[in-house]
């Protein structure tokens, strides 16, 4: 079994974006690893929240902690099957859901085409991926940059201005 360690910055520019959600994969054999990292809101007041990655045999569980705060996902990527649940603090989880998602749903990834742009994100060399999850012509520009082995490094969501 292939095991590595990757640790990353995410820099997001909108909101909460898809942080607690399964990160992009491009296939299905991406190998086994677990990924620490620090996830910034760049959007309105800078906030900072920590994000673990567990990914196992096409599995991938995320926890993301902001504050007292935890929120959990657990699911496959492919098979579009995810498990949630949050708490605060040191109480019992909150609620859970199981679900089976639906690619018609506005945040879900409908389409990604490589940019042919490469990177270097926490010292891996990746290549950046525009995520299409919505045709609306204003909506915010979705980008995951992958590295060679399929794990994503970095995120980023960039608004659009002008007006339609």
């Amino acid at each position: 079994m292939k095991r590595r360690i990757a640790t990353s910055l995410l820099v997001l520019a909108a909101g909460g974006g898809n942080a607690s959600e399964l990160p992009f994969a491009a296939t299905r054999n991406v190998p086994d690893y677990t990924a620490s990292m620090i996830v910034r809101n760049m959007s309105g007041e800078p906030k900072e929240m920590l994000r673990s990655v567990v990914h196992h045999k096409g599995w991938t569980r995320v926890e993301s902690v902001n504050g007292n705060h935890t929120a959990i996902s657990y699911g496959n990527y492919f098979d579009k099957t995810v498990l949630r649940t949050t708490r605060t603090g040191n109480e019992d989880f909150a609620w859970m859901s199981i679900e089976k998602t639906d690619r018609s749903l506005d945040l879900s990834v409908k389409q990604a085409k490589e940019t042919g742009e490469t990177d270097n994100q926490a010292g891996e060399a990746c290549k950046w991926w525009q995520l299409i999850r919505t045709k609306e012509e204003m909506a915010p520009l979705w980008f995951s940059c992958l590295s060679a082995d399929g794990i994503e490094v970095s995120q980023k969501v960039l608004f659009r201005v002008g007006s339609r």
